[in-house]
């Protein structure tokens, strides 16, 4: 070995240690015995065996896996080597780090013995040869190290008893490292402070009020523990935040009854362990954590990190009333709209609802004020107006509410409902704001900004039982009083001042709005087969009667038969009143109150119909001698644009299986799931037609105005804001009923040429429902369909969902609200709409 020589003073390695301290004088030179070589004249005849036919014995795989093992060996010693370094250089040398100390130099030292047997081992296979001698005598190292005899291992694995030891006691001090004085100074804890909310007056702060304050575990205010005070549970912080949006496994997967936090508990059990009580101290509910219960992991944790912590919005849970016949045995809880607006208003977090980042009281109400003021020009006719008269009520203070609903995926893949409140007002889209020009002290922007933690207000959830209509009405009911309480009593703050909520839509999918509205006209009622002479359908629509005799709802015409059979008077679209429509809405529109869906209708709707058909009629102008060929080519095409474009695709592949398209007897609908993908195909069907020459065939330039209308619409929309002036108003449903009659004339000449192509679906009415009313707007301004589109709901959905397949199915409801709080807790901190310490 050639060393190099500077002048720094030169270290011997471990390895020249142990070489010097055991090499043997020249007197006492070994006797080598005359027998000591004889295994080499059978090594040299075996190998030359092995070179003359080495195909027919190939190398045993066992000698890689021991050369392989033993440089994990020295790594791993390496590492072990570092630590012992660091902790006796940068610590203080107190008797726990001496304690350390030693168990790692002492299993360091049975990790060089196992590896100098290892050697040996491997000396003995490469002389003797891997035969049956060497595997017995492997296997009896092996029963004497206690491993199971029947584990095809040899004599190197009696090391991984001690190495394995070494790699847990390794582990275990670097835990505790964190925890020992370090450079001489006082022994604190890296970790963040958990988080709570802060003591404060509510009038202008956004603190929480001395009155509510919740005691804390923290030390005393001492100036020699200013840091003991600062540091709080790092672990505490990482479970919590697991409680709130973790995914300790799929319930799907994976149950676990009321137990599925064991392993938190069992983390912080380990932590508490490790470095004893006394550190854990340091860290306040780390001890408490460890010590709940493994049978009630989940219940004892929420007690910790909920009401000891402070580790959730401090809102109560209330309790609903069971119904006779209820199926759900678990408690039934839901967080009440009074108690959200109570927080709100507790801790000035009202500002969220008006759309701003942080409270600007006046600025908050000429915002509301400015919403009523066009709210009432725009719904002359609805009963807010003689509630806010006869009850004096401020609308500056008063937020204009939505209640959407919606089901997700919950435990086995049933159905789980969500009920959550949003304002009208939010933070805007990205379209919206990076074309926004100025920056109005008025402004109402739709409520799509942001994590919808932070903007959306969860109040009920249900799992689904079988027939059990009695709990979904039992929430309807809960849902109107909690609403009609709001806007009557308000919630009064600590100043004496008074605000309110009002709910004005109840909005979601088709299924949700058929439920919430008992409604005895829907999507389930169209008509299936031919018509009978003598049959009487019952239609289609609850706000017209579209489907009908003479009233066929696929008529996208402006003298359309169902335009003039909108509520009318002696029509009753309902199978009973619904529970909802006691809250204010327009007496002579009263099915008006349940609003339609434009994302779902036309995203996950129309628009799918709408692009099966294009790309099938597109797809046969590729290159290529079969269907599939032709879809490929359009494939590369369609990835090709989205990479020039910059454009994230999400889906990968077009073919006929993704349009549902086996054959041209069949009508080509979309198959994908995410709205985007609707966006995407739209923007690329109008890139691929404008980029080619397709002039002489009538149905492509169709489809090219079509989606260009349909593109040109939709921008626009997701360009405004709440509130779209009537000029604004009118060009969109101009755009997107032109869109519709195109797709009706298209329909009409596949159907008289023979060709299954633009199917109608029932969808396309509540399209025709939503232009419609754009384009015949006459008030100053109407509030965007895209305030009651329900995407970034569906995102909420989808979030709680994942929360109800990872709790224990006996006690969803409940389980699911606590979560829901800490999660908004959560966001609400890193906002900065609630104050940490």
């Amino acid at each position: 070995m050639i060393r190099e020589k500077g002048s720094r003073e030169a270290e011997e390695t471990h390895e020249e240690k142990r070489t010097s301290s055991t090499k043997l004088e020249a007197s006492q030179a070994p006797s080598i015995p005359a027998s000591a070589f004889d295994n080499l004249d059978k090594m040299k005849e075996r190998m030359a065996i092995e070179d003359s036919a080495p195909s027919q014995k190939p190398k045993p795989p066992t000698q890689e896996e021991l050369k392989t093992f033993m440089d994990s060996m020295l790594q791993k010693a390496g590492k072990v080597r570092s630590l012992i370094r660091d902790l006796k250089q940068n610590y203080s040398q107190s008797s726990s780090m001496t304690t350390h100390v030693d168990e790692l130099t002492k299993l360091l030292k049975n990790m060089d013995a196992e590896y100098d047997k290892c050697n040996m081992v491997c000396a003995n296979g490469e002389v003797n040869g891997y035969n049956s001698k060497f595997v017995a005598e492997g296997t009896a190292a092996m029963k004497a190290a206690t491993f199971a005899s029947s584990m095809p291992v040899y004599g190197y694995i009696a090391f991984y008893l001690r190495c394995s030891a070494a790699i847990a006691a390794e582990n275990k001090i670097r835990n505790a490292k964190k925890y020992e004085k370090k450079d001489s100074k006082p022994a604190t804890p890296k970790a963040l402070a958990a988080p709570k909310v802060s003591s404060a007056k509510p009038s202008g702060s956004g603190k929480r009020p001395a009155s509510e304050t919740t005691d804390t575990v923290s030390a005393p205010k001492k100036k020699s523990k200013s840091k003991a005070k600062k540091c709080a549970g790092q672990a505490l912080r990482v479970i919590a935040g697991d409680v709130a949006e973790g995914k300790p496994g799929c319930r799907n997967v994976r149950l676990g009854g009321d137990t599925v936090n064991t392993d938190l508990k069992g983390t912080a059990k380990g932590v508490v362990r490790d470095i004893g009580k006394e550190s854990a101290a340091k860290s306040p509910g780390l001890n408490e954590l460890a010590r709940c219960s493994e049978k009630n992991s989940e219940r004892d944790l929420q007690n910790v990190t909920s009401k000891k912590k402070l580790l959730s919005l401090p809102i109560p849970l209330s309790t609903i009333p069971k119904p006779p016949g209820m199926r759900y045995a678990g408690d039934f809880h839901a967080i009440s709209l009074r108690n959200w607006c109570k927080f709100l208003v507790t801790y000035s977090c009202w500002h969220v609802l008006c759309g701003l980042v942080q409270p600007n009281p006046p600025r908050e109400r000429a915002i509301l004020q400015e919403f009523w003021r066009r709210y009432r020009l725009w719904r002359l006719n609805h009963d807010l107006w003689k509630l806010v008269d006869s009850r004096n009520i401020d609308l500056s203070r008063t937020a204009p509410m939505v209640l959407p609903g919606d089901e997700g995926r919950g435990f086995k893949k049933s159905a789980f409902l969500l009920c959550a409140y949003h304002s009208y007002i939010g933070r805007g889209t990205d379209l919206a704001n990076s074309t926004r020009t100025a920056k109005p002290y008025v402004s109402m922007k739709l409520n799509y900004g942001g994590n919808s933690w932070s903007h959306r207000f969860v109040t009920a959830c249900l799992p689904k039982m079988n027939k059990d209509e009695a709990a979904f009405q039992a929430i309807c009911d809960f849902m109107t009083e909690d609403a009609l309480d709001l806007i009557n009593n308000g919630v009064v703050d600590s100043t004496g001042t008074k605000y309110h909520m009002v709910v004005l839509q109840c909005s979601g999918d088709w299924q949700w709005l058929v439920k919430a509205g008992c409604l005895a006209r829907s999507y389930a009622n169209c008509e299936k087969r031919p018509r009978a002479p003598t049959a009487r359908p019952r239609g289609i629509c609850h706000l017209c009667r579209a489907g009908q005799v003479n009233v066929p709802f696929e008529d996208f015409r402006l003298q359309a038969a169902w335009r003039s059979t909108q509520f009318q008077l002696d029509d009753c679209p309902f199978t009973s009143v619904p529970s909802l429509l006691r809250l204010p809405h327009e007496a002579d529109k009263p099915s008006q109150f349940f609003s339609f869906d434009l994302w779902h209708a036309y995203h996950l709707g129309l628009g799918k119909c709408f692009l099966g058909s294009a790309l099938a009629v597109i797809s046969e102008y590729m290159p290529g001698s079969n269907i599939d060929l032709r879809f490929q080519n359009l494939t590369t095409v369609f990835l090709q644009w989205a990479e020039d474009s910059k454009t994230t695709p999400y889906i990968t592949i077009l073919t006929k299986e993704g349009i549902q398209w086996p054959d041209k007897k069949s009508y080509p609908n979309g198959s994908w799931h995410k709205g985007h993908v609707t966006t995407t195909l739209m923007r690329f069907v109008v890139w691929f037609l404008e980029t080619r020459n397709y002039a002489l065939d009538a149905m492509l330039v169709k489809i090219l105005e079509a989606a260009r209308a349909m593109n040109e619409a939709m921008t626009i929309l997701y360009s405004n804001d709440v509130w779209l002036p009537r000029l604004v108003a009118n060009q969109v449903g101009r755009l997107g009923r032109r869109h519709m009659e195109l797709y009706q004339e298209m329909a009409t000449i596949c159907f008289r040429q023979g060709q299954a192509l633009w199917p109608f679906m029932p969808k396309a009415h509540i399209c025709d429902h939503i232009w419609s009313e754009l384009e015949f707007c006459e008030a100053p301004h109407i509030i965007s369909p895209l305030c009651h589109a329900v995407q970034i709901d569906e995102d909420m959905v989808g979030r709680v969902s994942r929360v109800s397949r990872r709790v224990s199915p006996m006690q969803v409801i409940k389980r699911v609200l606590q979560r829901t709080l800490h999660a908004s807790f959560a966001h609400f901190v890193k906002c900065g709409y609630v104050h940490s310490r």
